[in-house]
């Protein structure tokens, strides 16, 4: 009888283990692979990259960008501004818009697009006119 329940809770046992081990290989399966969410210009934004249109290339936007803050609210995420190599041009990255706005510089000192006017001096953000994100530095 001893015999006869010590090989029942040894195939208890087997089978047990088997079926853990079957789990845990398909869960690896289906999970996500951090550092492989390249988006379609191949920017991996785990790690901080993002797609620009002046560059065309990708970047770090807290490193290459310039942060701006909201002077209406400062709950609300930063606006980014990126300069092109001459600095006749500078792109928007705008909390909660996939796309970005670009910027000329039309006159020294002030870049402008429909609503948007970036005035380098104060490093300030107009939106329709009134002041919207500004540098802390």
């Amino acid at each position: 009888m001893k015999k006869a329940g010590l090989l029942f809770f040894g195939i208890f046992i087997l089978i047990s283990c088997g079926n853990t081990s079957k789990s845990k290989d398909s869960d690896i399966n289906t999970q996500k692979i951090v550092g492989n969410d390249k988006d379609e210009h191949d920017c991996v934004g785990s790690a901080g990259y993002t797609w620009s249109e002046l560059k065309q290339d990708c970047v770090r936007l807290f490193e290459a960008g310039q942060r701006l803050n909201s002077v209406i609210d400062e709950t609300e995420k930063p606006v980014f501004v990126l300069f092109n190599d001459d600095q006749s041009k500078l792109e928007l990255f705008l909390p909660n818009e996939k796309s970005t706005v670009i910027l000329s510089a039309l006159e020294k000192g002030k870049y402008t697009s429909g609503n948007y006017n970036y005035i380098i001096n104060t490093k300030t953000l107009m939106i329709n006119g009134k002041p919207a994100y500004k540098s802390s530095k």
